[in-house]
C-alpha cells in the first residue's frame, strides 16, 4: 500500500459536496440518505472547513488517496 498525496483545486468550497455526490459511491449513498435539513448542515460544514484551504483565487484541498496492489497466489 502506498498513500498518494493529492490536492484537488477548486474555485469555490460548495463544489466539493457536488462532487462526492456525482463520483462516489459510498459517501454519496451516506448523504442521499439524510434529510434535505441534514444535508444542508453537511454541505455547510465542509464548505466552513474547505473555506481554510484558500491560496489567492483557489481552494487547495488536501485529498489523499491509497493505492493497494496485490498479486493472486498461483498466478
Amino acid at each position: 500500500m502506498t498513500e498518494i498525496n493529492q490536492v484537488w483545486r477548486i474555485s469555490d468550497p460548495g463544489d466539493v459536496f457536488d462532487i462526492i455526490l456525482r463520483g462516489s459511491v459510498r459517501a454519496a449513498a451516506t448523504i442521499r440518505a439524510q434529510s434535505l435539513e441534514t444535508k444542508g448542515m453537511i454541505r455547510s460544514a465542509m464548505r466552513d472547513t474547505i473555506s481554510a484551504y484558500r491560496k489567492e483565487n483557489w481552494y487547495e484541498v488536501p485529498m489523499p488517496a491509497v493505492l493497494a496492489t496485490a498479486v493472486k497466489p498461483g498466478m
